[in-house]
């Protein structure tokens, strides 16, 4: 009996979150709004490049959250399919811009291995493969309408918890995520440097919790959490270019 009230209770606990996640991807994208706000703020404050490169990929994070909260009153059909290509091109094409970031940060906050031309360039090169990388395989992909919950958008891969028609489980493919794990173990790997020797420790802590969330299944809690995770991490850059930029 008190095993089939737990069963029963997790069962309502999950679908009230469920019915949340309209709202819960609403208040990501104004999180990211009012970053992006933040953000532009403080580049005509400091003209910094390091923030203007932080601020591109960061101008379509609202984007891409309002329009997974918007599809079920878009509804399925084209005009959200056209609508979620925006949200995957400039993903593709603006996130690699952080690893030029990374560079700047690392050169600005005077480690010697990072100040040659030829390091620079290396963070640049990678940039632009990854860009050209994950979008041609991004283009030989096709979109899906994928449900969870109360929201309805479109993506790469079916997962069989999210398939809008059982029939459609598992269809598609993923554009692969090696860019992204690199760029955030580059965050890592430069948050602990800055905390040894800045005493600076927001871009590690920023980025393991993006790792964290990114790591746990949509199937435990549903895509969101590493859509909780890029306001973090982004704050946490700009916050340590602000702070290099006022040491000098």
């Amino acid at each position: 009996m008190l095993r089939s009230e737990q069963v029963n209770f997790s069962a309502a606990r999950h679908e009230r979150l469920y019915s949340m996640y309209t709202l819960i991807y609403f208040l990501i994208g104004s999180v990211n709004l009012a970053l992006l706000i933040y953000a532009i703020q403080c580049w005509r404050r400091t003209r910094s490049v390091a923030i203007l490169l932080i601020i591109l990929p960061v101008s379509f994070l609202w984007y891409d959250n309002y329009l997974i909260a918007a599809g079920r009153f878009i509804g399925e059909g084209k005009l959200l399919e056209s609508l979620s290509s925006i949200r995957f091109f400039s993903h593709y094409l603006l996130l690699p811009l952080m690893f030029i970031v990374v560079g700047m940060i690392a050169r600005r906050a005077g480690y010697r291995w990072a100040q040659p031309r030829i390091v620079m360039g290396l963070f640049c090169i990678a940039c632009v493969a990854f860009m050209v990388w994950e979008t041609a395989e991004y283009l030989m992909l096709d979109l899906y309408p994928v449900c969870l919950g109360d929201t309805l958008r479109y993506s790469t891969w079916v997962a069989p918890e999210q398939a809008c028609d059982p029939s459609m489980a598992g269809l598609g493919g993923y554009v692969p995520l090696a860019g992204s794990v690199l760029l955030v173990f580059s965050f890592i790997g430069l948050g602990v440097m800055l905390w040894r020797t800045h005493g600076w420790p927001w871009l590690f802590a920023g980025a393991v919790i993006i790792l964290i969330f990114a790591g746990i299944p949509s199937s435990v809690a549903g895509p969101f959490l590493s859509n909780i995770g890029e306001p973090i991490v982004n704050f946490a850059l700009l916050m340590t270019v602000l702070r290099l930029e006022q040491r000098g």
